[in-house]
């Protein structure tokens, strides 16, 4: 279970494992299919000791006995101490903060979502303003931010994020990423605009189906040509969201799984290697103590 939002966070970081990569992906009482898909795609391979966890975050009024079977079956499920409601999608992604920061010693938080693919292995915008958002903040137009479908903060963005809600109690608004983005204007960051991350609100990444002429046969899934020749690349994607089905999940994940992995295919990649490697150079020039991965946008 989780702490109430604006209760102080105390952390005994002597205690806590070193984690490079905490993942936190929001799920609800519905999706035990799309949970399942996802273990088997990918979630399983980043539950490494001392690398990287992975969780489902789920609301404590959305536990069925079959979720109490789930969480004692795979022991990967965290419950959050909040009723469903139309807050829920944010709550859940404050918590995957306060959760990864009191219980590892981590570097980079990743947030996503159950229908969206994470190559695990890779790893180791102003939009239009609703009036609802306006009502919260005040603001005529969002600030940049990350897309919801996966983006990743860095483990001191989160807590100076944790200790700022237990001074001030940060506003809580529907729109979880345009929220976060609200949240970090004031904080000097670097953002990143990853090109490796498929985040946008459209549907990922397979070819249409196409009849053949004569045959009552579809063709089977295809991906998408630029999906398809950096799948296996030293430098694939590292997050695909909008992933429709839990069959096309499974299958990018076999895709994946298939690749003819070597020693060099093992290493992080090269588009994020800078970001990891920076804590190990604290020398170096280009560095700054806080910054949040912003993914590409449309």
């Amino acid at each position: 279970m989780l702490a109430d939002p604006g209760q102080t966070v105390r952390v005994n970081e002597d205690t806590l494992e070193d984690t490079l990569l905490f993942v936190g992906i929001l799920s609800g009482r519905g999706y035990r299919h799309r949970r399942l898909a996802v273990r088997e795609a990918w979630a399983n391979q980043c539950q490494v000791p001392g690398v990287s966890v992975c969780r489902f975050m789920l609301s404590e009024d959305e536990v069925t006995p079959q979720v109490s079977k789930e969480v004692e079956q795979h022991g990967d499920i965290v419950l959050v101490r909040e009723k469903t409601n139309y807050k829920s999608i944010l709550l859940k992604t404050f918590f995957v903060l306060e959760y990864a920061i009191k219980h590892y010693d981590v570097r980079f938080i990743l947030k996503t979502d159950d229908d969206a693919y994470v190559h695990v292995e890779a790893l180791p915008g102003h939009k239009w303003n609703n009036i609802v958002f306006y009502n919260h903040t005040g603001l005529k137009t969002y600030p940049n931010y990350m897309m919801g479908g996966g983006y990743i903060l860095s483990g001191d963005v989160a807590k100076m994020l944790l200790d700022m809600n237990s001074k001030m109690r940060l506003k809580f608004t529907p729109i979880e990423d345009a929220t976060l983005g609200f949240w970090l204007m004031s904080m000097d960051l670097r953002h990143v605009d990853h090109p490796k991350m498929y985040t946008y609100a459209v549907p990922c990444c397979f070819k249409a189906p196409v009849r053949k002429e004569g045959q009552r046969i579809v063709t089977r899934f295809q991906l998408q040509d630029d999906i398809e020749q950096q799948i296996c690349s030293n430098d694939p994607w590292i997050i695909l969201h909008k992933i429709d089905s839990p069959t096309k999940m499974r299958y990018i994940g076999s895709k994946v799984n298939s690749c003819n992995k070597t020693a060099d295919s093992m290493s992080v990649a090269p588009s994020i290697a800078h970001w990891v490697k920076r804590k190990e150079a604290p020398d170096d020039e280009d560095a700054t103590p806080t910054e949040v991965i912003l993914q590409r946008r449309q």
